[in-house]
């Protein structure tokens, strides 16, 4: 089910740190990691003073960090600037149900959890001299509401998710990028380099400096194709595209492109099940009119530009039809990891498409 709660967005976060108006403690969480990091970035250079760091910034591994080393830290008095800055990665910071946790073998957060309440005591008479930031790294934000002591502790912590930036925003910062490269590209061109690049800006940053660095003038679609290397979901989006409006040659194409870019067939088949099951996902929805948003979260899609493709395109075609490309999907999946070859791979789009 998908998740209701809204969080503090970058933009927001963006203007707190502006003005200055900064919450004692924070949670940073989000799949767009160049702007959580270029925020924690953010945040030093308007807390800490220069040359300061050694003594008023404060960097611990969650993982090794005990409630009392996180107490003292957090009651560090800065010694050169106005606040202490205390960054703390993958620490457990909610508690789980019973249950849950030996499911999980939980048994760092076990460890670390001491009398009920205490880590909600320390955020809680946190001082405006110290700003502590808990962020998800490699673990997932996911606090359990059922849990009284987990609602307690959201209300003295900032949750700030960092999603990923849509697709006009994503054009603009790449023509940004590009021109501070002293190159120049289009914003339809922009939009497309974002979207081949994955959709996340660490990525396309690397995509930028790559291609930007390539030569000079105007960048161009062909330059973009040569240079950056798709990600097999962005080819099976375009493949989606492709089989829903009936496009056997650009289907195919399309597939050749993936063979080409030498991901083993159960990577492909995987990606091209997924779009499949997106789409008459999207077609459900649509038909019921659920909202956009609420599939995206239902089902996992990172970007809203791909969820308004997959809706868009699901309109096109029967629902009995996309359920029956799951079906072959499903078939074309178990064949290809039983190792069947690329000409399965084939026949599956060609019964996608007929």
């Amino acid at each position: 089910m998908a998740d209701k709660v809204k969080y503090t967005t970058y933009d927001a976060l963006r203007a707190a740190i502006k003005s200055g108006n900064i919450s004692r403690c924070y949670a940073f969480f989000g799949e767009e990691r160049y702007l959580l990091e270029s925020s924690l970035e953010a945040l030093r250079g308007k807390l800490i003073a220069p040359g300061a760091e050694a003594f008023d910034l404060r960097r611990l591994d969650g993982a090794r960090t005990s409630l009392a080393e996180l107490s003292g830290a957090a009651e560090t008095v800065p010694a050169l600037s106005g606040r202490v800055l205390v960054e703390v990665r993958d620490y457990p910071l909610f508690p789980k149900r019973g249950a849950d946790a030996e499911a999980d073998g939980d048994d760092d957060a076990k460890a670390k959890k001491s009398a009920p309440g205490e880590l909600e005591t320390l955020i809680a008479s946190l001082t405006d001299e110290v700003c502590l930031v808990f962020v998800f790294d490699t673990a997932e934000f996911r606090p359990d509401r059922r849990i009284k002591a987990v609602q307690s502790l959201l209300k003295h912590i900032n949750a700030v998710e960092f999603a990923p930036q849509p697709p006009d925003k994503l054009a603009a910062w790449t023509v940004r990028r590009v021109n501070a490269l002293g190159r120049e590209i289009t914003s339809a061109d922009a939009a497309y380099l974002a979207e081949r690049s994955g959709g996340l800006m660490t990525a396309l940053a690397r995509d930028v400096e790559k291609i930007g660095f390539h030569g000079g003038g105007l960048i161009t679609r062909g330059e973009i194709d040569a240079l950056v290397e798709p990600t097999p979901d962005a080819k099976s989006y375009e493949l989606t595209d492709a089989v829903a409006a009936r496009n056997a040659s650009a289907a195919f194409r399309i597939l050749g492109e993936m063979l080409e870019m030498r991901e083993p067939g159960q990577v492909i088949v995987a990606a091209i099940s997924r779009s499949a099951r997106k789409l008459y996902a999207a077609r459900q929805y649509a038909d019921a009119k659920i909202p956009v948003r609420e599939f995206m979260a239902d089902t996992e899609t990172k970007f809203e530009w791909q969820a308004e493709k997959l809706f868009a395109a699901a309109r096109k075609v029967p629902a009995e039809k996309l359920r029956l490309g799951v079906l072959a999907c499903c078939d074309a999946a178990l064949a290809v990891n039983s190792g069947a070859g690329t000409e399965r791979l084939a026949e599956l789009v060609a019964e996608l498409i007929v």
